[in-house]
């Protein structure tokens, strides 16, 4: 019993032997370069892309099977234009989990990585093909080795599929250097792009979230731009869903966007994107600037801006929003002479709930005030509205509420107003009803002093294309206390 045990076992071991050996020199004579057309072929077929790989691919096989491939390119969808390229690219794959159809990378070094990201007039970017779920193999196309025909994969299924096996991918860490985005978006024209990208991430799996830090400069052609960004997220990406989201978002920029310098910006939250019903949403987000704007008509100066939304949602092109808790507190100051009394602007506005889409538009209680303010030079304004209702055709502020008041040295002002006010979008008229006004003037050469009037009334305001001249019809009356 125990010779044949050893023979066995002998036996074992040299088929072992053998077997790695066989691979070894398999691996060691194997050209991976033979096959860069192949793999170009596969992907223009299944995606429709142009994959151009120029540089050689080397196999190494210690301490882990690694690949390192050079100059390669992809084009955009039915076009030579290119959508991304990499100079330089490396990592190392686990043999054992691809038997469990799974891709378990050790580590991915990307360097020189570009991407040029284009949104059309209809709202459609040139990466939307890349994220849409082929169509599934019929039977009698999965007992072919050829790749899926593309006119099998041109209507991807909107509804996730989570039971379906798929190729899952494990990748330990992506450290990314010298990257660029650049971005086109042709309906509003803009023009920026986000260079010396420097990027890592922890742990990458899809459905799971991973850590991602990264730094670059912003800079643009339309707007204008030159600034400093950096930021960190835990980041999780689920295809599979069409949603990806970043949580525990802290963004810093520092620089030109525009009309607007930043001396800092801070962007913290939590943001959702949901690709097939297009829908942007936001959590417990918050932005806090300090800068400057100057632009050919103004010019303000030690802006502070500090924005909180409890809970922001977003439609593509503004056709639904949603809003809970959203607060807005800025201060500005206007250019004066030297020794000039400081010319101060602040603004205020609570929005604890509001809705619009194409249906309905409602609102909470809203308040808005202005205040402007210079020694003894005052103006300001506060409007509350109790209820916001109609559709965005015509909606009506019901007890509209607006407080006006200024000074001007020894004189001074106050104007108190109450009506309903409905505003039509197609002839772009703003009406209203119930007119209830009380105006006060104080001025110690007017007898009496204070002088006192009530206004009653209803009427419209038509707001032409080009805004002025206004032109307003209505009736008011005035009665005296």
């Amino acid at each position: 019993m125990k010779k044949w045990f050893k023979r066995g076992l002998f036996t074992l071991v040299v088929l072992v032997i053998v077997a790695l050996v066989g691979a070894a020199v398999f691996l060691l004579t194997f050209d991976p370069n033979a096959y860069k057309n192949k793999v170009e072929q596969l992907v223009y077929e299944r995606y429709q892309r142009h994959l151009t790989i120029e540089g050689d691919i080397e196999l190494s096989l210690f301490p882990r099977i690694g690949l390192a491939v050079e100059h390669v390119s992809l084009s955009n969808h039915n076009n030579e234009s290119t959508f991304a390229s990499v100079d330089s690219a490396r990592f190392a794959i686990a043999v054992w989990p691809l038997l469990w159809n799974r891709l378990v990378v050790d580590h991915v070094a990307v360097s020189g990585f570009k991407v040029w990201v284009q949104r059309d007039n209809a709202g459609n970017f040139n990466f939307s093909d890349l994220l849409r779920k082929p169509a599934p193999l019929t039977k009698q196309a999965s007992s072919s080795l050829s790749p899926i025909p593309p006119a099998q994969a041109k209507t991807p299924s909107l509804v996730p599929d989570a039971t379906q096996a798929e190729f899952q991918i494990d990748i330990a860490g992506l450290d990314l250097k010298e990257g660029e985005i650049h971005f086109y978006d042709q309906d509003t024209t803009t023009q920026m792009r986000l260079v010396n990208l420097e990027l890592n991430t922890g742990r990458m799996t899809f459905a799971q979230p991973f850590d991602v830090i990264f730094k670059g400069n912003l800079q643009g052609e339309q707007p204008i731009a030159q600034a400093t960004l950096e930021g960190q997220a835990l980041v999780q990406l689920e295809p599979h869903l069409h949603r990806y989201s970043a949580q525990k978002i802290n963004m810093n920029l520092v620089g030109k966007v525009g009309a607007y310098t930043a001396q800092s910006a801070t962007l913290r939250g939590a943001l959702e994107a949901l690709t097939h019903t297009e829908d942007l949403r936001a959590r417990q987000l918050e932005l806090v600037t300090q800068g400057k704007w100057q632009d050919e008509i103004q010019e303000l100066q030690k802006i502070q801006v500090n924005l909180n939304a409890a809970q922001l949602n977003l439609k593509r092109n503004l056709q639904l929003l949603h809003t809970q808790k959203m607060q807005l507190r800025a201060s500005a100051f206007l250019p004066v002479s030297e020794g000039a009394v400081e010319h101060k602007l602040e603004l205020a506005f609570d929005a604890p709930k509001v809705n619009v889409d194409t249906e309905q538009v409602s609102a909470d209680p809203v308040a808005f005030s202005f205040k402007q303010n210079q020694g003894q030079h005052m103006f300001g304004i506060n409007i509350r509205s109790k209820q916001l209702e109609g559709s965005l055709d015509q909606f009506t502020a019901q007890g509209l509420q607006i407080d006006v008041a200024g000074k001007d040295g020894q004189r001074a002002w106050k104007l108190d107003m109450l009506s309903a006010l409905t505003w039509a979008q197609s002839s772009k008229t703003l009406f209203w009803s119930d007119l209830v006004a009380n105006l006060v003037l104080e001025d110690e050469n007017l007898a009496p002093n204070p002088a006192q009037a009530k206004l009653t009334g209803a009427g419209s305001w038509a707001i032409p294309s080009n805004i002025w001249p206004l032109k307003a019809n209505g009736k008011v009356r005035t009665h005296k206390p």
